[in-house]
């Protein structure tokens, strides 16, 4: 049966009893001894557990009260937690979760939004083996970062990797070998793949149910496809594994993510130069097959000329074009042509399969629009809540415990990342670095709401400019759009400092670049960047790297249809549309790009919000406990200046530490 479009083939088989009962038997025994190597991983994981201890011999102040409350938690509950960075998250969340899965016999999974957040996780089971642990960590890797073709395609007459697999497996013993380190990272994975030529990517995913610790996206976790078999006890099924959820304010946007989909006109348009290089039999159809997929397009445009509008997408007709793609690329793998990377037929049904599959979902969530992005034109498939099918993957779990710097409000991310308001506890944490070393201040006299935005450019750029020169060092000023902090950068003058403006496309290079010139002493540095983007959430700048932080107001999201259908949907469904589809997003952004600032213990910043929203509801109830004593008023000064040049002549103060004794 088709699960596109749910017709059925019928294929004619004689049945060979006897030979079926060879098989059926050498199934069973292999079945047997998977289920008794399951149950010693499960004993060898109790016996773990009292051997797993917290890392550091030394806990910084509201580490133990983190810890104290995740282990006193485990009892079947989901956790939303906000703490803020610096507080040591990681190892003080892990080591409760770990230790009440390795006491249950379980995994534990650590899941986050990118790869390239893995690291910590990983630093931390280092150090667990630095005490004599033996946990077996697990760290998965993405199949087309992992695959050693130059295409990921795992059919046996294309991939040497593929072909033969299980027979190789068994062969050399992979596995075992394999789950005989404790660290199964990238590194360990390629290297044992590609000595027994085995496919990595699904060495990886075979020896998953042994591991006792795996790391991963959000992925693994929670897309429609690809998701990871969670594996609960052997011997009691409702025994299941424990969830550890890292930036997690990132999570019902990435599910969001995983149910929505985009056919662009431009994107297929410049497929007709790449097929051109296929053989003749194949350049005609794929030719062919493109000019009435971009005849999709003129069916659904709208009578009237429009920029956008809700439209209706039938499977149909997007399915019968999936079916004579997928015949087109069988012929074409059958044939002796040389499979490349980015091969233009692949590349094309993935693309095209992979709207197909959004569109066979439907629900009130979900939103079909007709969009122009630069006079090309966009059909898209919107999905705003996918908490149903989030609360389906966090029912996996027993304990789940789902943290960042910016979660609130928890009803909000609780309600669309699909957690149970019947056994979610929330707490927000203090900072665990002196006060003295935090200077926040809201600026209310000036609005960038749009309607006042010309008018208020001089105020802006006069108090970035008045607020740099109290003191010498690198500043940050995050905007709300390109647009906005180019306007600004054109009315800046700072003298003696050098402007790094942040680009829309921001290559790796560049931020390393901008990071290596930071670290110089003595420098003097202004960076313009944006809410939201690379210089906000995915860069670290420990050290004295910045000292300061300028947010220039809330990054409103702008107003479109789409938008408009999420904020009508929330307004039906929970009662506070605008406050979902626009205020709680853009202060998410706001507490992520301060939160840049005081990094460490022995760091000292300032941090600055800018708009009169700052000190109204609902945008100030968001703003993090420990900025303020009683209310967040207090963060509105009457002499600025005066102010920040009193907390830069303070010295420095060290918080004290909890020193653990036998640790």
């Amino acid at each position: 049966i088709s699960q596109r479009n749910m017709k059925q083939q019928h294929f004619d088989f004689t049945f060979d009893l006897e030979a079926y009962e060879v098989w059926l038997e050498s199934r069973l025994t292999e079945l047997e001894k998977e289920i008794r190597f399951l149950c010693y991983q499960e004993d060898r994981r109790r016996q773990q557990a009292d051997k797993l201890e917290f890392p550091f011999a030394e806990r910084r102040p509201g580490q133990q009260e983190l810890i104290d409350y995740v282990a006193a938690a485990c009892k079947g509950q989901q956790m939303l937690l906000q703490a803020p960075t610096g507080l040591g998250k990681t190892a003080a969340i892990m080591t409760p979760m770990v230790q009440d899965a390795l006491k249950r016999g379980v995994q534990a999974f650590y899941l986050t939004p990118k790869n390239s957040q893995h690291q910590l996780a990983e630093t931390t089971l280092d150090l667990y083996s630095a005490q004599n642990s033996k946990l077996k960590g697990l760290t998965l890797t993405a199949k087309s970062k992992i695959c050693f073709k130059p295409e990921p395609l795992c059919q046996p007459d294309y991939c040497e990797f593929a072909r033969d697999y299980h027979t190789k497996m068994a062969k050399h013993q992979v596995a075992k070998k394999l789950l005989s380190k404790h660290k199964m990272d990238r590194k360990a994975i390629e290297t044992m793949a590609k000595k027994y030529e085995v496919c990595p990517y699904q060495l990886a995913r075979d020896v998953s149910a042994f591991a006792d610790v795996i790391i991963g996206d959000y992925h693994y976790g929670f897309a429609p496809l690809g998701r990871l078999e969670t594996k609960p006890s052997v011997i009691d099924e409702t025994n299941k594994p424990n969830l550890i959820i890292d930036e997690a304010h990132n999570l019902f946007n990435r599910i969001n993510d995983y149910y929505s989909a985009e056919l662009h006109e431009g994107i297929l348009d410049s497929w007709y130069p790449r097929v051109q290089d296929l053989p003749d039999k194949f350049r005609d159809k794929a030719t062919g097959l493109l000019d009435d997929m971009l005849r999709v397009f003129d069916n659904h445009s709208p009578p009237q000329y429009s920029r956008e509008a809700l439209i209706e997408l039938e499977l149909g007709e997007f399915s019968s074009l999936a079916k004579r793609l997928s015949e087109l690329v069988t012929q074409y793998l059958e044939s002796d042509v040389d499979i490349d990377r980015k091969d233009p037929l692949l590349d094309l049904q993935r693309y095209w399969d992979s709207f197909c599959d959004v569109i066979a979902i439907e629900g009130e969530q979900f939103f079909h629009l007709y969009l122009q992005y630069n006079r090309s034109r966009v059909l898209r498939v919107s999905c705003c809540d996918a908490s149903e099918a989030a609360a389906d993957c966090l029912n996996e779990f027993e304990n789940v415990a789902a943290f960042s710097a910016t979660l609130k409000p928890f009803d909000y991310y609780l309600r669309l990342s699909g957690f149970n308001p019947q056994k979610t506890v929330t707490a927000e944490f203090d900072s665990p670095f002196a006060k003295e070393n935090r200077k926040v201040l809201l600026i209310p006299q000036v609005s960038t709401a749009y309607r006042h935005r010309e008018q208020n450019f001089g105020k802006i750029t006069d108090a970035i400019q008045r607020l740099i020169q109290i003191k010498n060092g690198n500043y940050i000023v995050f905007f709300t759009s390109f647009p906005f902090l180019h306007r600004v950068h054109q009315l800046l003058e700072v003298p003696g400092y050098d402007i790094f403006c942040q680009k829309p496309q921001l290559p790796a290079g560049e931020v390393k670049k901008l990071l290596k010139t930071l670290d110089e002493k003595g420098g003097r540095n202004l960076i313009l960047a944006v809410q939201g983007g690379v210089l906000s959430e995915g860069v670290d700048y420990n050290g004295d790297k910045l000292i300061g932080a300028i947010v220039v107001g809330p990054g409103i999201p702008n107003h479109n249809l789409e938008r408009t259908c999420h904020r009508d949907y929330y307004e039906e469904r929970y009662g506070q549309g605008f406050d979902y589809a626009y205020t709680y997003p853009a202060m998410a952004k706001v507490v992520q790009a301060a939160g840049r600032v005081i990094r460490g213990a022995d760091e000292k910043g300032l941090i600055v919000l800018m708009d009169q929203r700052f000190v109204k509801a609902p945008y100030k109830d968001i703003l993090p406990r420990y900025w303020y004593k009683e209310a967040p008023e207090e963060l509105v000064s009457l002499q600025i200046i005066q102010d920040i040049k009193s907390f830069w002549d303070q010295p420095e103060k060290v918080p004290a530490v909890t020193q653990v004794s036998g640790e």
